[in-house]
């Protein structure tokens, strides 16, 4: 991401977890649900030229999650 971070999926958990280049835990993105910012299962992480991170489920949904600190 903008940070440098790594972007692991974990699609058994349906989110992306945020590590430090040292593999330090920094965050998750989403969760299992239907709702906003939730997936069935991650599929895919892409991000933009400005940093803003998204994230496909299977069923197709994408979310952005805009630039992640």
């Amino acid at each position: 991401d903008a940070t440098d971070a790594l972007l692991v999926s974990d699609s058994q958990n349906a989110r992306v977890s945020r590590f430090t280049t040292d593999g330090v835990f920094l965050s998750h993105l989403g969760g299992p649900g239907t709702g906003p910012g939730q997936f069935q299962e991650t599929a895919g992480i892409g991000v933009d030229t400005s940093g803003g991170v998204y994230i496909v489920d299977v069923a197709g949904r994408v979310v952005r999650f805009g630039t992640v600190p």
